[in-house]
């Protein structure tokens, strides 16, 4: 059932959220992934990830964005071992960093080219692992949470859009 607590977006937001959806689908149809579902979109007053992992990139130029991804180690590790062709089992605490980071890389690279602004640069993703790591930016503006059901666990995408440039009229 889908859950969207009546949000009202702007225009920019609801073209980063439409990316967003149609980067988790081409994401999980690459890897194989069956079952994913867009189950809701709630505001939030602060940028929090507090999932078992983690991952974070900021965007910049025509919009200036912090995207971040958040599930469980199980989720994480299905995930991961689908991406590396490893055993879920086999994978390493490196291997659980860089395929953290690679996801939210796939995700924010797809956003980008499905939201097509003008240009925009990503930072190096980071990876944060571990349940009992709460990461919180200070936000003046709400953060959308993403929602989405993969395989019974839950992967939340957050969006926090900091500044969006105007086209400058060149006279």
């Amino acid at each position: 059932m889908l859950n969207l607590n009546v949000v009202t977006l702007s225009p920019t937001q609801q073209k980063l959220v439409h990316s967003l959806e149609i980067a988790i689908g081409q994401l999980m149809d690459s890897e194989n992934v069956v079952g994913v579902v867009f189950s809701g979109l709630e505001e939030m007053s602060q940028f929090v990830l507090q999932g078992e992992l983690n991952g974070i990139v900021h965007l910049s130029g025509q919009i200036s964005a912090i995207i971040g991804l958040s599930m469980s180690q199980n989720l994480g590790r299905e995930l991961i071992a689908q991406m590396t062709g490893l055993s879920a089992d086999m994978l390493e605490k490196e291997d659980m960093m860089d395929g953290v980071a690679e996801l939210v890389n796939i995700v924010c690279g797809a956003m980008k080219s499905n939201a097509q602004f003008g240009p925009i640069v990503l930072t190096t993703p980071v990876a944060i692992l571990g349940g009992e790591i709460t990461a919180v930016w200070k936000t003046t503006l709400p953060t959308l949470k993403l929602t989405f059901e993969i395989q019974e666990e839950i992967l939340n995408i957050l969006l926090y859009i900091e500044d969006e440039k105007k086209p400058r009229n060149v006279d």
